[in-house]
């Protein structure tokens, strides 16, 4: 915080690129931070000349964003592929409006359609491989492309996977994967933030 209480974003990058002078990734993620979080010098606070509300309100913003902070670059690379891959399988496995809002809610809808979307966009992006098992191995190549030397993140997308890899244990007759892959869905959206 500066002089008059307000979140200095240039201050707070430069402490930041001194102390993480070769970590690039994190140093990208802490700039997108404190983007975010220096929001709160528009919030109007009491006249506090110590100005603790603020201080409070920086503190809640970090906590609140700290955890899932990537960068705008990972964001996009990631947004990227998973539209160009979702137009693809749609191709071969159409979806009604009504089960893309469902899977906006994080939802696989129950017909076999969605399922098989789900199993498809999973092959692609290699979280699954060809038979339809979750892919622990691929799922981390696919993560470094993106996060590269994160290897907070990476660790994380191990975790989930083992996590989760209980479902190649079920449907033992789901030779394209479509009933595993709504099951990879549930367990990834649900269990991938307690995990990580």
């Amino acid at each position: 915080m500066d002089e008059n209480g307000m979140l200095s974003p240039q201050e707070a990058q430069n402490k930041a690129a001194l102390l993480l002078k070769e970590n690039y990734s994190q140093l990208n993620n802490d700039e997108d931070l404190i983007r975010i979080c220096s929001a709160v010098n528009k919030v109007v606070t009491d006249d506090d000349p110590e100005d603790c509300d603020r201080a409070k309100l920086i503190y809640e913003c970090l906590i609140e964003n700290g955890p899932k902070a990537i960068s705008l670059t990972e964001q996009t690379i990631i947004r990227t592929k998973l539209f160009a891959v979702a137009l693809e399988c749609i191709q071969s496995n159409p979806l009604t409006f009504t089960q893309i809002k469902s899977f906006k809610n994080n939802i696989v809808p129950d017909q076999r359609n969605a399922k098989c979307f789900t199993a498809c966009l999973y092959k692609k992006i290699g979280l699954m491989d060809d038979m339809g098992m979750l892919s622990p191995a691929s799922a981390r190549k696919q993560a470094e492309i993106v996060f590269k030397e994160d290897e907070e993140t990476l660790k994380n997308v191990d975790r989930i996977m083992q996590h989760c890899l209980y479902v190649n244990e079920q449907y033992k007759d789901d030779s394209k994967g479509c009933d595993r892959a709504k099951e990879a869905f549930s367990c990834l959206t649900k269990s991938g933030p307690k995990v990580s």
